[in-house]
């Protein structure tokens, strides 16, 4: 006969006891195991959140750049292609829609001279001529042919000036031979739109002449005294009366308007002693006029 053990009523108790403390600590530790679980999803939720935060502000930012690049590009662009009216009253400004009736297209004046030439509605110059060679502008400021010469067609115009010195001279053959030379080697790169030839700034080159053009290959000048001819009353005194004769030569055929335009243009961005660096005896120099002339 085999003899069982059954446990009393103690000992079952403190057997069920150690079972339920065991899963008590299971579901525990479980329960910190999802706890953690949780609050680590929650961080790398925070992180995404301020990831896509971040992403969103950059997006932002960059938006503000480029519309602000946008909206300088657009007044910029405004800038330049805005008419401009040059000092002593540029005559190549484009007026789209005006009724009044366009200025002969032989002659350009002054205000001071001719108020009816305020062009209206003039030609335009091409601009799709190839620019002069930094060789070519150092000829041009010589007074000597360039290297096309002789493919250039030539056209012919007559520059009326007020000179206005600071002293009566009784010999003016140096004054208007030092005048001369100045602008053949200043004003005539100029008119040729050589690069690094003038001073003024680029902005302001493009926003007086509306467009960029490399029409005229060469340009030469002769100036000469007129002793039977008065300055304007205007003029400062003691005054005398030049004509400087240009002949341009150009790359192909082109308007007679609006090359007197650019000449007048060139002419009248600033005080003509100033832009030739010129001094005493040179007290004013005023072009009163441009002319279309017939071939010297």
């Amino acid at each position: 006969m085999v003899a069982s053990t059954v446990p009393n009523g103690d000992e079952a108790y403190a057997v069920f006891t150690s079972i339920g403390g065991e899963n008590d600590a299971r579901r525990l530790r479980e329960q910190e195991r999802e706890e953690e679980h949780r609050r680590e999803k929650e961080r790398e939720a925070l992180k995404q959140a301020e990831k896509t935060s971040k992403q969103v502000i950059l997006l932002v930012v960059l938006v503000l750049i480029a519309g602000a690049y946008l909206a300088g590009a657009f007044l910029v662009g405004a800038y330049f292609g805005a008419p401009g009216i040059s000092k002593g009253g540029d005559a190549a400004a484009v007026n789209e829609g005006n009724d009044q009736k366009p200025a002969d297209d032989t002659t350009s004046e002054s205000p001071s001279s001719d108020p009816t030439m305020a062009a209206t509605n003039p030609p335009s110059l091409s601009p799709l001529y190839p620019r002069n060679t930094l060789d070519d502008c150092e000829r041009i400021a010589r007074g000597v042919d360039v290297s096309l010469q002789s493919e250039l067609i030539p056209k012919f115009f007559d520059i009326r000036m007020d000179v206005s010195l600071t002293l009566q001279l009784s010999d003016l053959s140096e004054v208007v031979e030092e005048m001369e030379l100045r602008i053949q080697r200043i004003l005539g790169p100029r008119l040729a739109d050589c690069p690094n030839a003038r001073r003024l700034r680029q902005t302001d080159w493009k926003r007086r002449l509306q467009i960029e053009t490399n029409v005229i290959g060469n340009a030469r000048f002769n100036a000469e005294y007129q002793p039977d001819q008065s300055c304007d009353a205007s003029a400062p005194s003691p005054c005398i009366r030049v004509v400087t004769k240009l002949n341009l030569f150009l790359k192909g055929e082109e308007d007679t308007l609006p090359l007197a335009n650019r000449i007048t243009s060139r002419f009248g961005e600033q005080e003509l002693t100033e832009t030739l660096g010129l001094t005493a005896p040179f007290n004013k120099i005023e072009v009163v006029g441009v002319t279309a002339a017939a071939p010297n």
